[in-house]
């Protein structure tokens, strides 16, 4: 049996009302008010028999900073390859800004900006 190695998050939501005295800080605006801006439900991805994501699932609010922490292979480079539509799904569910990363990849590479460290991938 394969064990998904564990990704560890950590989340800070903080107001984003305006201040008097203070500027307005820009808020990531979904299509769909009340979705979340990233969503994923039970996603799964193998390389061949390897498991590198095991029925992963969580959502990130607008707004909400997010981070994602885990060792070399814990499958954080295989999930941006999958929100960014560099990979296809294998199983589960993915939606960026309230568009489905599976039917409409287009629509998701619109709404982001991705730059990666390494140009491998």
């Amino acid at each position: 049996m394969l064990v998904s190695p564990v990704i560890g998050i950590f989340r800070f939501q903080q107001s984003l009302t305006a201040q008097p005295g203070r500027a307005n800080v820009p808020v990531l605006r979904t299509t769909m008010p009340d979705s979340p801006a990233i969503l994923i439900d039970a996603v799964s991805h193998n390389y061949g028999e390897r498991l590198a994501l095991d029925q992963l699932s969580f959502s990130v609010q607008p707004g909400e900073i997010f981070g994602l922490l885990g060792p070399n292979g814990g499958g954080k480079t295989t999930l941006f390859k999958l929100l960014s539509t560099l990979m296809p799904v294998q199983s589960g569910e993915l939606s960026v800004a309230g568009y489905a990363v599976r039917s409409q990849p287009d629509e998701v590479r619109r709404s982001i900006g991705v730059t990666f460290q390494s140009p491998s991938v």
